[in-house]
């Protein structure tokens, strides 16, 4: 069984891809959206390209979402084949992801791409409003002429923010599966996530505790046999990075939830972020195999020296990115 994360395409959850164990490789299947940098498709593609070339381990299979991105002068016409060609030459199998209502013009890419894997893909239904529908699928696949024993299903409750949206998320699960039961899929996921948009307004220089709906989500409905995906330890719709210098923070994924630590500067650097990871190894959430339980917590353990740099929200990301992956893949 696969673990699904849907990351935002940002350079600290390719470097925390990066660092992947080998062992590890085979059971994510990351989905990647290509984002925007206001450049035009071209210079985005070509971006993406060198991320996934200079990051992703060998083997691992991907999603690539371009559902994010803006066209410009001089774009090339078909980003996906542009993508999959590039990749398919670095053993990166990419698994074109699909949406209803898809543009028309880049349905030639996608089949491409899907060709290119053994025919896979990927549907995300639900993201954009409104709740999943096998008539969408079926749509997808005669739009395509791909066949649907080759998707790899996403059902999407997005955001789960409160009880009220986890007993929602959890009757649109089981309502959808009266047609999910209907086809051959070669695998579904479920996907949600709970991390708030913005972490500003918590407490400083303290670990607050959030709840990870999707979690309980994922208990609640274990007799479906679906496989887990979720947002990393991102927002389902990422806002743009902020600006400025943040002050030192960790977002650090537990079974009790999400621990969010916010730590306040000392001056003008990051130093306190020190201070930050001395706290979380003196807490319980911190794992018993310590610094050994991935490549982002022996990172953090190496910040409490002070003679490594202290990293910044890039590094912190990745760091948090990793120890996420690490602890979803030991709870599956």
């Amino acid at each position: 069984m696969a673990y699904v994360p849907i990351l935002s395409g940002r350079k600290g959850e390719f470097e925390a891809l990066s660092k992947l164990r080998g062992t590890q490789v085979g059971d994510v299947l990351p989905i990647i959206e290509v984002m925007a940098g206001g450049r035009g498709t071209t210079a985005d593609v070509r971006e993406f390209i060198t991320r996934s070339r200079k990051f992703l381990p060998p083997g691992l299979s991907i999603g690539v979402d371009l559902d994010r991105l803006e066209a410009g002068t001089g774009d090339p016409l078909d980003p996906l084949r542009e993508i999959s060609d590039a990749l398919d030459n670095f053993c990166t199998p990419v698994r074109p992801v699909i949406r209803p209502r898809a543009d028309p013009t880049l349905l030639p890419g996608l089949r491409h791409a899907a060709e290119l894997n053994g025919g896979h893909w990927i549907a995300r239904l639900g993201r954009d409003g409104g709740d999943p529908a096998g008539s969408d699928v079926e749509a997808l696949a005669a739009d395509t002429g791909l066949f649907i024993e080759g998707c790899d299903l996403i059902i999407e409750l997005r955001e789960i923010m409160s009880a009220d949206g986890l007993r929602h998320a959890e009757s649109v699960v089981r309502a959808v599966g009266h047609w999910v039961r209907r086809y051959s899929w070669n695998s579904v996921t479920v996907a949600a996530g709970s991390m708030p948009a913005s972490i500003s307004k918590l407490p400083k220089n303290q670990p607050t505790l959030l709840q990870r709906h999707e979690a309980t989500l994922r208990l609640r409905t274990r007799d479906l046999g679906y496989q887990f995906g979720d947002y990393g330890i991102g927002h389902p719709r990422p806002l743009p990075p902020a600006g400025g210098h943040p002050i030192p923070s960790l977002r650090y994924t537990a079974d009790e939830g999400w621990w969010i630590y916010r730590w306040a500067k000392h001056g003008k650097g990051y130093d306190s972020f020190g201070d930050l990871c001395a706290t979380l190894m003196s807490n319980d959430h911190w794992p018993p195999e310590g610094a050994g339980f991935s490549w982002g917590d022996a990172e953090l353990a190496e910040r409490t020296r002070g003679d490594r740099g202290f990293g910044d929200a890039t590094k912190w990301i990745a760091w948090g990115t990793s120890h996420h992956l690490a602890f979803i893949l030991s709870r599956l």
